[in-house]
């Protein structure tokens, strides 16, 4: 157990004020990797603050990828396609926010600011997701 924690205090909720939604490719066999090693009614209570949901209340026991396609595509859209970009994670116990800006929560204690580092490693990280993006689309210009 981490050293601090309480029960109380997970799971964090969202507020998001900003939310985007990139396309990924469908990929069945890395969604049901992810559906068997999360914890399914977290994520449906993260969903209920961004909005009305069409996941079922509860996963089937064995996802079936020929039966279960339409599942397994809007629980491919929640994880891999749904950014928050910007907005807050709340602790429930304390009310705690820890703002979320351009897709990476802040969650340093004391309310310490990220440093100059931080900052380059999310601007080399978009760049190379961009470059990664132009050329599996075939282009070579940025």
């Amino acid at each position: 157990m981490m050293q601090g924690y309480d029960e109380n205090s997970y799971p964090l909720k969202i507020e998001a004020s900003k939310v985007l939604v990139e396309s990924v490719e469908f990929n069945p066999a890395i969604v049901m990797k992810l559906a068997s090693r999360i914890d399914y009614d977290v994520l449906k209570n993260a969903l209920e603050s961004l909005g009305p949901s069409s996941l079922p209340d509860e996963l089937p026991a064995i996802l079936d990828p020929k039966n279960d396609e339409k599942l397994l595509k809007n629980l491919h859209r929640v994880l891999l396609e749904v950014k928050i970009e910007e907005g807050w994670l709340v602790c429930p116990k304390t009310n705690k926010k820890y703002k979320i800006a351009r897709g990476i929560p802040n969650m340093l204690k004391n309310d310490a600011k990220p440093d100059e580092h931080q900052t380059d490693a999310y601007s080399l990280a978009r760049e190379a997701s961009a470059i990664l993006k132009a050329g599996r689309a075939g282009d070579t210009s940025l």
